[in-house]
């Protein structure tokens, strides 16, 4: 390599650190900025309370931290929580899996039930025709939505928080029909 295309390397390089060098303490600078000026305000918002206003905002500030750490400590003391640290009552994330029939009662750790919606809507237990209180906790909202995915006219959920694996059925009679009486309803 000649020295003239070293320098020209060196002096390009150089131009291209200084150019980094600025641009990077510029963006820091304005960054600095910004966090004065939330700041500043910040201060002036609290200096306009009065002090009733402030107090009023300590106390729930430490009640939102003393009631964070008790349900950290009670999460981490009483096992409520999964390995990714989220709660075994959140329903929001992994609760509901919508699985495949071939994969419907396979695992150990998840109990088999079988489930029938009705012509009516009605989502009923097979062995007995018991109602499911509560089917968007049970089986997941929106779960009846993806009803022949794998098979027609049924489908196969996981609920991860009652380790149960459902498979509900559709049928083309009402529950009336089919039990003799109306939901909720014994049969004399």
């Amino acid at each position: 390599m000649k020295l003239s295309s070293i320098v020209k390397a060196a002096v390009f390089f150089g131009i291209g650190f200084f150019a980094g060098a600025i641009y990077v303490g510029r963006v820091a600078h304005d960054e600095y900025e910004q966090l004065l000026a939330d700041k500043e305000a910040e201060i002036r918002a609290d200096c306009e309370m009065s002090l009733e206003e402030r107090d009023q905002k300590r106390e729930e500030e430490y009640q939102n931290r003393v009631t964070q750490a008790g349900i950290d400590y009670a999460m981490s003391t009483m096992k409520l929580q999964r390995e990714d640290g989220s709660s075994i009552y959140d329903t929001t994330t992994h609760t509901y899996e919508i699985i495949p029939p071939d994969k419907y009662g396979v695992e150990d750790a998840f109990e088999p039930v079988s489930l029938t919606i009705f012509a009516d809507g009605v989502l009923a237990y097979d062995l007995n025709g018991f109602l499911v209180e509560d089917p968007d906790r049970v089986i997941g909202p929106h779960t009846l939505d993806h009803m022949g995915q794998f098979e027609p006219d049924e489908i196969h959920v996981r609920n991860h928080l009652y380790r149960k694996d459902y498979e509900i059925l559709r049928s083309e009679e009402t529950y009336e029909e089919f039990y003799g009486h109306k939901p909720g309803e014994e049969d004399d």
